[in-house]
C-alpha cells in the first residue's frame, strides 16, 4: 500500500489520522505517567498534552516538505581515480 504524502504548507486525511493517532498515543502515555508518578490521573494535564502532541504532529507535517526520491543509474555512474 503507498500512502500519498502532503505536500509542503498542506495537510491531508492521512495526517490528521495520524494526528489523531498521536493525541490518543500522547493521552495514554500521560495517563499511565500519572499513575505510577502519583497513583491518580489529572485530567486535566492529560487532555493538554494529548492536544498538545496531536497538535504539534499537525504543525510539524504542515511545515515538512515532501520527501524526495534520489535515482542513481549505474550505467550513467562515472568512476574516477585520484
Amino acid at each position: 500500500m503507498k500512502i500519498k504524502l502532503s505536500n509542503f504548507l498542506q495537510l491531508n486525511v492521512t495526517d490528521f489520522i495520524k494526528g489523531l493517532i498521536m493525541t490518543v498515543l500522547g493521552a495514554a502515555a500521560t495517563t499511565i505517567y500519572e499513575l505510577v508518578q502519583d497513583g491518580d490521573v489529572n485530567w486535566n494535564t492529560v487532555w493538554k498534552v494529548a492536544l498538545s502532541t496531536g497538535l504539534s504532529y499537525l504543525i510539524k507535517n504542515f511545515f515538512s516538505p515532501q520527501p524526495g526520491t534520489i535515482v542513481i543509474d549505474p550505467a550513467k555512474t562515472k568512476i574516477e581515480h585520484q
